[in-house]
């Protein structure tokens, strides 16, 4: 089974918060106003694309905190990212935990899960109303998403299929010609 869910202590008005996330398929976040709603989906996004938005993370009244989400890498491993910051260093600094070796290179680190994207649902639906949009989804995001072998074969396909010497594309003129 994967081990998922994040973990964040004093970042903005969260003061302690531990949350397993590995029996779930969807996560609903709700709340009063002002209740930390948008400071933890920003506080898992922060830690997702290794960059601090925050110039002020901790919470009032502490002197340290900390907050990291364990994922899935891009090969299924499991990789911990942690974000610690204090009152003296509150932008922080970023590492990553995986089979108990400690990873301090962000650009390391960004190899081993892959980019996040920033796009909403709702971009999801007006990039994908036109022929373009919809390339756009599938170069920016998708193809993102895949593995080395996944678009590999894509790539494959997409030679066989648009290419005047690939495979697909012969067998369909000759067919057009016989017709």
């Amino acid at each position: 089974m994967r081990k998922i869910g994040f973990e964040i202590k004093n970042y903005k008005r969260i003061k302690e918060l531990n949350v397993p996330l590995s029996e779930c398929d969807v996560v609903i976040v709700s709340g009063k106003n002002r209740d930390g709603k948008s400071s933890l989906i920003n506080g898992i996004f922060e830690n997702l694309t290794l960059k601090n938005l925050s110039d002020e993370p901790l919470s009032r009244g502490a002197n340290s905190g900390e907050k990291s989400v364990i994922i899935q890498d891009k090969n299924g491993k499991e990789i911990k990212i942690v974000h610690t910051f204090e009152k003296k260093s509150p932008r922080g600094s970023f590492y990553a935990i995986q089979d108990g070796k400690k990873i301090s290179s962000v650009e390391k680190i960004r190899e081993l899960i892959g980019e996040c994207n920033k796009y909403t649902i709702y971009d999801f639906f007006v990039m994908c109303r036109s022929t373009d949009g919809r390339r756009k989804f599938i170069s920016e995001i998708l193809m993102k998403m895949l593995s080395k072998e996944q678009s590999d074969r894509i790539e494959e396909i997409n030679n066989e299929i648009n290419t005047k010497n690939g495979f697909t594309y012969i067998k369909r003129r000759d067919a057009n010609r016989a017709l």
